[in-house]
């Protein structure tokens, strides 16, 4: 790829970096980050859902209950506890 920018109307390509983890940290940070993303996306859409109806439609309805069917729990750092869901 060269120094020039995109033409109007072509797509950036999209770039990604990782990081490696250290030996064993990696599967519990994929499912923290994969858990996480989850969540975020979850909140937000009932967040928008809730901005944009009244609490009684169905869309709002449907993403409130998506958002509390997400177990998450686990501690974060030494003293905070994160607990979300049912159960």
């Amino acid at each position: 790829m060269s120094g020039t920018p995109p033409t109007a109307g072509t797509p950036t390509p999209r770039r990604t970096v990782s990081i490696a983890a250290p030996v064993g940290e990696g599967a519990i940070d994929s499912f923290v980050r994969q858990k996480g993303r989850g969540v975020i996306l979850a909140l937000y859409t009932a967040l928008r859902s809730i901005k944009l109806y009244p609490l009684e439609n169905s869309a709002v309805q449907k993403a409130l209950a998506d958002l509390t069917e997400r177990e998450v729990r686990g501690e974060v750092g030494q003293h905070t506890q994160l607990r979300f869901g049912q159960g």
